[in-house]
Protein backbone atom coordinates (compact mmCIF):
# COMPACT_ATOMS: atom_id res chain seq x y z
CA UNK A 1 0.00 0.00 0.00
CA UNK A 2 1.40 3.41 -1.03
CA UNK A 3 1.06 5.89 1.84
CA UNK A 4 0.39 9.41 0.51
CA UNK A 5 0.66 12.72 2.36
CA UNK A 6 -1.11 15.77 0.85
CA UNK A 7 0.33 19.23 1.54
CA UNK A 8 -2.00 21.97 0.30
CA UNK A 9 -3.60 24.99 1.99
CA UNK A 10 -6.90 24.48 0.14
CA UNK A 11 -9.28 22.27 2.19
CA UNK A 12 -11.38 21.58 -0.91
CA UNK A 13 -8.35 20.37 -2.90
CA UNK A 14 -7.21 18.21 0.02
CA UNK A 15 -10.68 16.69 0.29
CA UNK A 16 -10.94 15.93 -3.43
CA UNK A 17 -7.47 14.45 -3.58
CA UNK A 18 -8.11 12.33 -0.51
CA UNK A 19 -11.37 10.89 -1.90
CA UNK A 20 -9.87 10.10 -5.28
CA UNK A 21 -6.62 8.57 -4.02
CA UNK A 22 -8.42 6.46 -1.40
CA UNK A 23 -10.52 4.85 -4.13
CA UNK A 24 -7.37 3.16 -5.45
CA UNK A 25 -6.71 -0.30 -4.05
CA UNK A 26 -2.93 0.19 -3.88
CA UNK A 27 -2.77 3.59 -2.14
CA UNK A 28 -4.19 5.57 0.76
CA UNK A 29 -3.93 9.12 2.08
CA UNK A 30 -2.43 8.95 5.57
CA UNK A 31 -2.84 12.67 6.23
CA UNK A 32 -3.20 16.18 4.83
CA UNK A 33 -1.48 19.36 5.95
CA UNK A 34 -2.33 22.99 5.29
CA UNK A 35 1.24 24.23 5.65
CA UNK A 36 4.78 22.81 5.76
CA UNK A 37 4.99 22.88 9.57
CA UNK A 38 1.96 20.63 9.89
CA UNK A 39 3.42 18.49 7.12
CA UNK A 40 6.64 17.91 9.05
CA UNK A 41 4.70 16.59 12.04
CA UNK A 42 2.71 14.23 9.82
CA UNK A 43 5.88 13.02 8.09
CA UNK A 44 7.34 12.02 11.45
CA UNK A 45 4.08 10.38 12.47
CA UNK A 46 3.12 8.46 9.32
CA UNK A 47 6.38 8.13 7.32
CA UNK A 48 4.62 8.50 3.93
CA UNK A 49 5.93 6.87 0.77
CA UNK A 50 4.95 9.80 -1.49
CA UNK A 51 4.02 13.42 -0.84
CA UNK A 52 2.11 15.93 -3.00
CA UNK A 53 2.98 19.58 -2.40
CA UNK A 54 1.43 22.83 -3.60
CA UNK A 55 4.01 25.53 -4.30
CA UNK A 56 2.08 28.47 -2.84
CA UNK A 57 1.28 28.00 0.84
CA UNK A 58 1.24 30.12 4.01
CA UNK A 59 4.22 30.34 6.42
CA UNK A 60 6.62 28.72 3.94
CA UNK A 61 6.28 28.21 0.18
CA UNK A 62 6.53 24.74 -1.28
CA UNK A 63 9.93 25.41 -2.81
CA UNK A 64 11.57 26.34 0.47
CA UNK A 65 9.85 23.39 2.12
CA UNK A 66 11.22 20.95 -0.46
CA UNK A 67 14.74 22.37 -0.20
CA UNK A 68 14.72 22.05 3.58
CA UNK A 69 12.86 18.75 3.73
CA UNK A 70 14.46 16.42 1.21
CA UNK A 71 17.99 16.41 2.65
CA UNK A 72 16.51 15.27 5.99
CA UNK A 73 13.54 13.18 4.81
CA UNK A 74 14.10 11.81 1.28
CA UNK A 75 10.45 11.37 0.33
CA UNK A 76 9.46 11.27 -3.36
CA UNK A 77 7.63 14.57 -3.80
CA UNK A 78 5.17 15.56 -6.54
CA UNK A 79 4.47 19.24 -7.12
CA UNK A 80 0.77 19.93 -7.74
CA UNK A 81 0.53 23.43 -9.18
CA UNK A 82 -1.68 25.73 -11.19
CA UNK A 83 -0.41 27.13 -14.49
CA UNK A 84 0.15 30.68 -13.19
CA UNK A 85 3.52 31.99 -14.34
CA UNK A 86 4.75 32.42 -10.78
CA UNK A 87 3.65 28.90 -9.92
CA UNK A 88 5.29 27.38 -12.99
CA UNK A 89 8.56 29.13 -12.09
CA UNK A 90 8.34 27.77 -8.55
CA UNK A 91 7.51 24.33 -9.94
CA UNK A 92 10.68 24.29 -12.07
CA UNK A 93 12.72 25.45 -9.08
CA UNK A 94 11.15 22.66 -7.03
CA UNK A 95 12.11 20.07 -9.65
CA UNK A 96 15.66 21.40 -9.63
CA UNK A 97 15.61 21.04 -5.85
CA UNK A 98 14.61 17.38 -5.99
CA UNK A 99 10.85 17.02 -6.57
CA UNK A 100 10.33 14.02 -8.82
CA UNK A 101 7.40 15.30 -10.90
CA UNK A 102 4.71 17.93 -11.19
CA UNK A 103 1.10 17.75 -12.24
CA UNK A 104 -0.95 20.74 -13.34
CA UNK A 105 -3.82 21.50 -10.97
CA UNK A 106 -7.12 21.91 -12.90
CA UNK A 107 -9.82 24.47 -12.30
CA UNK A 108 -12.45 22.88 -10.05
CA UNK A 109 -15.14 24.38 -12.28
CA UNK A 110 -13.35 23.26 -15.43
CA UNK A 111 -14.27 20.63 -17.98
CA UNK A 112 -14.77 17.12 -16.62
CA UNK A 113 -12.23 15.78 -19.11
CA UNK A 114 -9.56 18.12 -17.68
CA UNK A 115 -10.33 16.95 -14.15
CA UNK A 116 -10.25 13.29 -15.20
CA UNK A 117 -6.92 13.80 -17.00
CA UNK A 118 -5.51 15.48 -13.89
CA UNK A 119 -6.40 12.58 -11.62
CA UNK A 120 -5.19 10.02 -14.14
CA UNK A 121 -1.83 11.80 -14.40
CA UNK A 122 -1.55 12.26 -10.63
CA UNK A 123 -2.27 8.61 -9.83
CA UNK A 124 0.23 7.56 -12.50
CA UNK A 125 2.92 9.81 -11.00
CA UNK A 126 2.21 8.60 -7.46
CA UNK A 127 2.74 4.99 -8.52
CA UNK A 128 5.97 5.85 -10.31
CA UNK A 129 7.19 8.08 -7.48
CA UNK A 130 6.67 5.32 -4.92
CA UNK A 131 9.45 3.38 -6.70
CA UNK A 132 11.92 6.28 -6.71
CA UNK A 133 14.97 6.33 -4.45
CA UNK A 134 15.39 10.06 -3.83
CA UNK A 135 18.13 9.42 -1.30
CA UNK A 136 20.30 9.58 -4.43
CA UNK A 137 19.82 13.35 -4.34
CA UNK A 138 22.53 13.54 -1.70
CA UNK A 139 24.99 11.93 -4.11
CA UNK A 140 24.26 14.21 -7.08
CA UNK A 141 26.48 17.27 -7.12
CA UNK A 142 25.43 19.03 -10.33
CA UNK A 143 24.49 22.60 -9.48
CA UNK A 144 22.96 23.87 -12.71
CA UNK A 145 22.97 27.45 -11.46
CA UNK A 146 26.77 27.37 -11.61
CA UNK A 147 27.15 25.84 -15.06
CA UNK A 148 28.53 28.51 -17.40
CA UNK A 149 27.00 29.07 -20.81
CA UNK A 150 28.76 27.42 -23.74
CA UNK A 151 31.60 25.75 -21.94
CA UNK A 152 32.25 23.84 -25.18
CA UNK A 153 32.84 25.10 -28.70
CA UNK A 154 32.35 23.25 -31.94
CA UNK A 155 35.60 22.82 -33.85
CA UNK A 156 34.31 25.12 -36.57
CA UNK A 157 31.17 26.91 -37.62
CA UNK A 158 30.64 24.38 -40.42
CA UNK A 159 27.16 23.10 -40.95
CA UNK A 160 26.41 19.47 -40.18
CA UNK A 161 23.68 17.07 -41.24
CA UNK A 162 23.55 15.51 -37.78
CA UNK A 163 20.44 15.93 -35.61
CA UNK A 164 20.38 15.39 -31.85
CA UNK A 165 17.31 13.76 -30.29
CA UNK A 166 16.80 13.50 -26.53
CA UNK A 167 14.27 11.93 -24.19
CA UNK A 168 13.85 12.57 -20.46
CA UNK A 169 11.36 12.29 -17.63
CA UNK A 170 11.80 12.47 -13.86
CA UNK A 171 14.83 14.63 -13.10
CA UNK A 172 15.03 15.61 -16.75
CA UNK A 173 14.40 19.32 -16.33
CA UNK A 174 17.58 19.57 -14.27
CA UNK A 175 19.59 17.26 -16.52
CA UNK A 176 18.49 19.08 -19.69
CA UNK A 177 19.28 22.47 -18.19
CA UNK A 178 22.74 21.23 -17.28
CA UNK A 179 23.38 19.90 -20.79
CA UNK A 180 21.84 22.72 -22.83
CA UNK A 181 23.69 25.41 -20.89
CA UNK A 182 26.85 23.77 -22.24
CA UNK A 183 25.63 23.69 -25.85
CA UNK A 184 27.42 26.19 -28.10
CA UNK A 185 25.19 28.46 -30.18
CA UNK A 186 26.00 26.56 -33.40
CA UNK A 187 25.17 23.09 -32.09
CA UNK A 188 23.27 20.87 -34.55
CA UNK A 189 19.49 21.01 -34.52
CA UNK A 190 18.13 19.31 -31.41
CA UNK A 191 14.68 17.91 -30.67
CA UNK A 192 13.63 16.95 -27.14
CA UNK A 193 10.77 15.08 -25.51
CA UNK A 194 10.52 15.86 -21.80
CA UNK A 195 7.50 14.37 -20.03
CA UNK A 196 5.61 17.47 -18.97
CA UNK A 197 1.99 18.69 -18.89
CA UNK A 198 0.51 21.13 -21.46
CA UNK A 199 1.54 24.73 -20.92
CA UNK A 200 4.61 23.99 -18.85
CA UNK A 201 6.73 23.04 -21.87
CA UNK A 202 6.43 26.57 -23.27
CA UNK A 203 7.53 28.03 -19.92
CA UNK A 204 10.36 25.50 -19.67
CA UNK A 205 11.55 26.43 -23.17
CA UNK A 206 11.43 30.15 -22.31
CA UNK A 207 13.45 29.54 -19.18
CA UNK A 208 16.08 27.55 -21.07
CA UNK A 209 16.22 30.13 -23.84
CA UNK A 210 17.06 32.81 -21.27
CA UNK A 211 19.78 30.67 -19.66
CA UNK A 212 21.44 29.07 -22.72
CA UNK A 213 23.56 30.29 -25.64
CA UNK A 214 21.60 28.12 -28.07
CA UNK A 215 18.06 29.12 -29.04
CA UNK A 216 15.35 27.07 -27.29
CA UNK A 217 11.61 27.11 -27.94
CA UNK A 218 8.53 24.94 -27.81
CA UNK A 219 8.03 23.09 -31.10
CA UNK A 220 5.16 23.93 -33.40
CA UNK A 221 3.78 21.64 -36.08
CA UNK A 222 5.83 22.02 -39.26
CA UNK A 223 8.89 23.60 -37.63
CA UNK A 224 12.11 22.80 -39.50
CA UNK A 225 14.98 21.42 -37.43
CA UNK A 226 17.83 23.92 -37.80
CA UNK A 227 21.38 24.22 -36.55
CA UNK A 228 21.57 26.43 -33.47
CA UNK A 229 18.00 25.66 -32.38
CA UNK A 230 16.44 23.34 -29.81
CA UNK A 231 12.80 22.32 -30.18
CA UNK A 232 10.93 20.92 -27.17
CA UNK A 233 7.84 18.79 -27.79
CA UNK A 234 4.71 20.53 -26.48
CA UNK A 235 3.04 18.93 -23.47
CA UNK A 236 -0.14 17.09 -24.40
CA UNK A 237 0.97 16.30 -27.96
CA UNK A 238 3.20 13.61 -29.43
CA UNK A 239 5.99 14.64 -31.80
CA UNK A 240 7.80 12.90 -34.62
CA UNK A 241 10.32 13.84 -37.29
CA UNK A 242 9.35 13.92 -40.96
CA UNK A 243 11.11 14.77 -44.20
CA UNK A 244 10.23 18.15 -45.68
CA UNK A 245 12.03 18.42 -49.00
CA UNK A 246 15.73 18.52 -48.10
CA UNK A 247 14.93 19.43 -44.53
CA UNK A 248 13.84 17.56 -41.44
CA UNK A 249 10.73 18.97 -39.74
CA UNK A 250 8.62 18.11 -36.73
CA UNK A 251 5.02 16.96 -36.80
CA UNK A 252 2.96 17.28 -33.64
CA UNK A 253 -0.20 15.25 -33.22
CA UNK A 254 -2.79 14.17 -30.69
CA UNK A 255 -3.13 10.56 -29.71
CA UNK A 256 -3.47 8.17 -26.81
CA UNK A 257 -0.87 8.09 -24.07
CA UNK A 258 2.02 5.74 -24.71
CA UNK A 259 3.71 4.26 -21.62
CA UNK A 260 1.25 6.41 -19.70
CA UNK A 261 2.66 9.67 -21.10
CA UNK A 262 2.13 12.25 -23.81
CA UNK A 263 4.42 13.28 -25.44
CA UNK A 264 6.25 9.96 -25.68
CA UNK A 265 9.96 9.55 -26.38
CA UNK A 266 9.16 6.46 -28.46
CA UNK A 267 7.49 8.47 -31.22
CA UNK A 268 10.46 10.83 -31.52
CA UNK A 269 13.08 8.07 -31.47
CA UNK A 270 11.22 5.76 -33.87
CA UNK A 271 10.79 8.57 -36.37
CA UNK A 272 14.49 9.47 -36.02
CA UNK A 273 15.41 5.85 -36.80
CA UNK A 274 13.25 6.09 -39.91
CA UNK A 275 14.23 9.48 -41.36
CA UNK A 276 17.69 10.14 -39.88
CA UNK A 277 19.33 6.73 -39.39
CA UNK A 278 23.11 7.30 -38.98
CA UNK A 279 22.58 11.06 -38.97
CA UNK A 280 21.05 10.86 -35.48
CA UNK A 281 22.78 11.25 -32.14
CA UNK A 282 20.31 10.08 -29.48
CA UNK A 283 20.42 10.64 -25.74
CA UNK A 284 18.20 9.05 -23.06
CA UNK A 285 18.26 10.78 -19.69
CA UNK A 286 16.96 10.22 -16.18
CA UNK A 287 13.35 9.15 -15.78
CA UNK A 288 10.95 6.54 -14.48
CA UNK A 289 9.53 3.85 -16.72
CA UNK A 290 10.72 2.48 -20.06
CA UNK A 291 9.59 5.08 -22.59
CA UNK A 292 12.12 5.29 -25.42
CA UNK A 293 13.89 1.99 -24.67
CA UNK A 294 12.73 -0.15 -27.60
CA UNK A 295 12.82 2.83 -29.95
CA UNK A 296 16.42 3.53 -28.95
CA UNK A 297 17.29 -0.04 -29.87
CA UNK A 298 15.81 0.66 -33.31
CA UNK A 299 17.88 3.83 -33.53
CA UNK A 300 21.06 1.94 -32.81
CA UNK A 301 20.25 -0.69 -35.44
CA UNK A 302 19.64 2.12 -37.96
CA UNK A 303 23.18 3.40 -37.41
CA UNK A 304 22.59 6.18 -34.89
CA UNK A 305 25.04 6.87 -32.08
CA UNK A 306 23.19 6.38 -28.79
CA UNK A 307 24.05 7.65 -25.31
CA UNK A 308 22.45 6.92 -21.94
CA UNK A 309 22.92 8.86 -18.72
CA UNK A 310 24.62 6.59 -16.21
CA UNK A 311 23.12 5.30 -12.97
CA UNK A 312 25.32 7.36 -10.68
CA UNK A 313 24.16 10.73 -12.06
CA UNK A 314 20.52 9.85 -12.82
CA UNK A 315 17.92 10.90 -10.28
CA UNK A 316 15.89 7.90 -11.48
CA UNK A 317 17.75 5.24 -13.44
CA UNK A 318 14.62 3.83 -15.05
CA UNK A 319 14.53 4.93 -18.68
CA UNK A 320 18.31 4.69 -19.21
CA UNK A 321 18.38 1.23 -17.58
CA UNK A 322 15.51 0.04 -19.81
CA UNK A 323 17.34 1.32 -22.90
CA UNK A 324 20.52 -0.50 -21.86
CA UNK A 325 18.55 -3.72 -21.27
CA UNK A 326 16.93 -3.41 -24.70
CA UNK A 327 20.35 -3.21 -26.33
CA UNK A 328 19.85 0.35 -27.53
CA UNK A 329 22.79 2.07 -25.85
CA UNK A 330 26.23 2.53 -27.42
CA UNK A 331 27.71 4.15 -24.32
CA UNK A 332 26.58 5.16 -20.80
CA UNK A 333 28.10 8.34 -19.42
CA UNK A 334 27.82 10.64 -16.41
CA UNK A 335 25.81 13.77 -17.09
CA UNK A 336 28.84 16.04 -17.13
CA UNK A 337 30.46 14.02 -19.96
CA UNK A 338 27.50 13.83 -22.35
CA UNK A 339 27.82 17.19 -24.15
CA UNK A 340 31.49 16.56 -24.82
CA UNK A 341 30.69 13.10 -26.22
CA UNK A 342 27.93 14.48 -28.47
CA UNK A 343 30.31 17.04 -29.93
CA UNK A 344 32.97 14.36 -30.42
CA UNK A 345 30.54 12.31 -32.50
CA UNK A 346 29.42 15.08 -34.87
Amino acid sequence: MIKVLIVDDSPSICSILRRTINKEEDMEVVGSAGDPYQARELILKFQPDVMTVDVEMPKMDGLEFIRKLLPQYPIPTIVVSSLARKNSTLAFDALESGAVAFVQKPQLAGAQTDIRDFFKALLHEIRLASKADVSRLKKLNFDIRRVPKSEFRLISSRTTDKVIVMGASTGGTTALTFLLKQFPSNMPGTVIVQHMPPGFTARFAERLNDECSISVREAKNGDVVRQGEVLIAPGGLHLKLVKKGRDIAVETFDGPRLHGVIPSVDYLFLSAADVLKERAVAVILTGMGDDGAKAMAQLRVSGAYTIAQDKETSLIYGMPAAAVSAGGVTVSLPLDKITEEIIRRL
